[in-house]
């Protein structure tokens, strides 16, 4: 099944940041994904329903958005990415409860 994968503001800024060699390899892992393949695993706890997309030392967290769609919705460095985002998550949240 092809997928169209849209990419998050964070995730092509932080793409930008990234010299050449990584940023062929994240261009191949996304068209990968947009194939239904590449290297990809189901989060939990807090992130149950999003997935992340493993590129060398980088990870892209991302969720189906409709039957056919991908939103890559964050991007940073293995060992912070989790965190990182979850924290962004619990902010998004806490500023719509506060609308």
């Amino acid at each position: 099944m092809k997928y169209k994968v849209e990419l998050a503001e964070q995730v092509v800024a932080f793409y930008q940041t990234l010299g050449m060699s990584y940023r062929r390899m994240v261009k191949q892992a996304l068209k990968q994904l947009g194939e239904g393949k590449g290297d990809v695993h189901p989060l939990h706890d807090a992130l149950e329903g999003y997935h992340r997309l493993r590129v060398g030392p980088y990870r892209i967290i991302y969720r189906h958005e409709a039957p056919q769609r991908i939103l890559c919705d964050y991007m940073e460095a293995r060992g912070i990415v989790y965190e990182l985002y979850e924290t962004e998550i619990l902010r998004r949240i806490s500023e719509l409860g506060s609308d």
